[in-house]
């Protein structure tokens, strides 16, 4: 490489270390272009999803390779256009085994909406595994991680460079996913911020979302969790039926 090269990457640091642009807290975007407007990105409220493979370690090493390509598209496919049918996704994302959703989630209601969201995800995997089970094919576990805090988002580089988040939220949903239907849990794990806020606009609008959970401590992630097993009964019922 020229010297040149390192000369510009060595001035794009120390433009973007010597900013003295201050982060803009919004209460809400609609989509992540609206982030390209501030030089070191926004604040704001969002939610995180994430889904862990339980056992990829055994399915990726599966000598059919065509079969392991065929069940990890099938399910992240599906798992993008489920999350991405929730008008406050704002990011999708898949890191190896790892099945990432963020949300804009100004309201209580719209971290009740991703909650339905990943009752029907968990849904949808009992119907892929029945069908995986008819195909005589490897199935796996899933766990699902929802958390939600105010985050930072911002541009990692130039317009068409990844974007960063940066909270709670972010961490806990992968850690959450990780005790996923493992140790007496359920495949959906939420924390206490996330469960608090369910139960208080449940509560106002005299819905039992609260009552799909359990509280459980996780010696894995050494915090109080909330679990459920929940599913879609009509979408279960649906699959019972046509899933043949």
């Amino acid at each position: 490489m020229s010297e040149n090269i390192y000369l510009s990457s060595k001035k794009r640091v120390e433009d973007v270390l010597s900013s003295t642009a201050k982060i803009k807290k919004v209460n809400s975007i609609k989509d992540l272009s609206e982030v390209d407007g501030y030089q070191n990105g926004i604040k704001t409220w969002i939610a995180a999803l994430a889904i862990d493979i339980r056992n990829a370690a055994s399915l990726f090493s599966e000598e059919d390779n065509a079969d392991v390509i065929r069940i990890t598209k099938a399910f992240f496919g599906e798992a993008n256009r489920i999350a991405r049918s929730n008008p406050r996704c704002i990011q999708t994302e898949i890191q190896g085994d790892k099945f990432f959703a963020y949300y804009a989630t100004p309201g209580q209601n719209d971290l009740v909406q991703l909650l339905e969201d990943a009752v029907y995800l968990n849904t949808f995997h009992a119907m892929l595994i029945k069908i995986l089970d008819l195909k005589n094919m490897p199935v796996f576990d899933i766990g699902i991680g929802i958390s939600s805090s105010e985050c930072i988002i911002a541009r990692s580089g130039d317009a068409g460079s990844p974007y960063i988040f940066i909270g709670d939220a972010v961490f806990n949903a992968t850690r959450l996913a990780r005790q996923g239907n493992k140790d007496g849990f359920g495949e959906i794990i939420v924390d206490r911020l996330f469960y608090d806020n369910v139960k208080n606009y449940a509560a106002n609008e005299k819905q039992g979302y609260w009552e799909f959970f359990k509280r459980k401590f996780s010696k894995l992630l050494n915090m109080w969790c909330f679990h459920t097993s929940a599913i879609d009964a009509a979408y279960s019922e649906w699959i019972d039926q046509k899933v043949k």
